[in-house]
């Protein structure tokens, strides 16, 4: 089996809703972010096989949203590009499928990523594509406190569940990871500059008793999604 490597990483900074980055589209900070990576990495856009992406909330970004952000980065016309939608596992799930084809010999040198842009999207897309669970017609944080009544987890069990791993991650030197710079975003006429801020500083853990603690909500009984065992 043949050795995958990662060769470069980048990332926009994240904004705040209808702030910083709200003259950016989804497909806008895709662009910036590959190119960024391609840079970083010393690599021609032409040089990529393949462009997967993730992206939940595409209505009103056009057909295919990978496809435009691989042709906008200068990649090639025979180059493929993917658009994938598991909600919050998207980005995943194209990294996935990006190293399956990989293995198998289909693609060569692939870029992997996810873009959204929440403020440019209308609150109805937001809620009802990617906040609100199909089935239940409940938040995705209501369906959250439901599993963890219906299961007997309580506020102390959730965070003595969060601290290890997060008390492990910070044990480790921020060099040791892969470095995921921000940087100034421009694109056509647009023009922003940040601040560089690292890609992860470690979460006060011991913050986490303070934190308040929502009110307490009501059990809502499983559906099962009609047609599905």
């Amino acid at each position: 089996m043949q050795d995958i490597y990662i060769v470069a990483a980048k990332r926009t900074p994240f904004g705040r809703y209808h702030k910083q980055l709200a003259d950016f589209s989804a497909i806008d900070l895709g662009q910036i972010a590959l190119r960024g990576a391609l840079k970083e990495a010393g690599l021609d856009a032409e040089a990529l096989d393949a462009l997967f992406m993730g992206n939940v909330l595409s209505a009103g970004l056009g057909q295919n949203m990978a496809r435009q952000i691989a042709l906008n980065a200068g990649m090639r016309q025979d180059s493929v590009a993917v658009s994938i939608n598991e909600v919050c596992g998207s980005s995943l799930k194209a990294a996935r499928l990006a190293e399956a084809q990989m293995l198998i010999g289909d693609l060569g040198l692939v870029a992997v990523g996810g873009s959204e842009s929440m403020t440019n999207a209308s609150k109805e897309i937001m809620f009802s594509d990617g906040l609100v669970d199909s089935f239940s017609g409940k938040s995705m944080g209501i369906t959250a406190e439901n599993v963890a009544k219906r299961n007997h987890i309580s506020r102390q069990d959730a965070d003595a569940s969060a601290c290890p791993p997060t008390k492990k991650l910070s044990k480790h030197k921020l060099k040791d990871f892969l470095p995921m710079k921000s940087f100034k975003l421009k694109i056509s006429s647009k023009m922003k500059t940040f601040a560089r801020i690292p890609a992860w500083k470690p979460w006060p853990v011991l913050k986490l008793p303070s934190l308040k603690t929502g009110p307490s909500l009501p059990v809502t009984p499983p559906q099962s999604p009609t047609g599905l065992a």
